[in-house]
């Protein structure tokens, strides 16, 4: 008994600390952002080194001709994604990606835990950003509806 009660402890004491290292503030938001990697259905680029890696989940699991076009993609933006940065100020964001530039204001929302950067760009279009850090403090963006994660680190 001594011993479940003791696991028990150090479940919710790893859930606890799991749970809380999840939490995000708009200050935890601030400054500039540079994207390192940029990853399309599971296929990830290093957009420094230009180094694609494939898991080999995703390989097995996918043609080989659509293996290759993905990486043919990633290939021929990987200069573009070079120059790709947010940059956060209070509450207002510059998202900088290839040649595309979208500036506006921003709140961030939580939702069971999880958040969103709610934006509002100055060419009038609106978008929830899905956002995380993660324990080497870089800034996750993902793009669900298209299958897509950008992840910058902090400059």
């Amino acid at each position: 008994m001594k011993n479940l009660s003791l696991s028990l402890t150090f479940i919710v004491c790893l859930f606890t600390t799991f749970v809380s290292a999840q939490k995000i503030t708009e200050k935890d938001l601030q400054g500039n952002w540079k994207l390192t990697t940029y990853i399309a259905y599971g296929v990830s680029l290093n957009v420094e080194t230009g180094e694609i890696t494939i898991p080999k989940e995703t390989e097995t699991a996918t043609n080989p001709g659509i293996l290759e076009q993905i990486k043919g993609n990633m290939a021929q933006f990987k200069e573009q994604l070079k120059t790709s940065y947010i940059y956060i100020t209070g509450n207002n964001i510059r998202q900088i990606m290839a040649d595309q530039v979208k500036d506006g204001p921003f709140t961030l929302k939580e939702n069971k835990g999880s958040y969103a950067i709610a934006a509002n760009f100055d060419d009038g279009t609106s978008k929830n950003i899905p956002v995380s850090i993660n324990s080497k403090g870089q800034l996750h963006v993902k793009d669900n509806r298209s299958q897509q994660e950008f992840i910058y680190s902090r400059e």
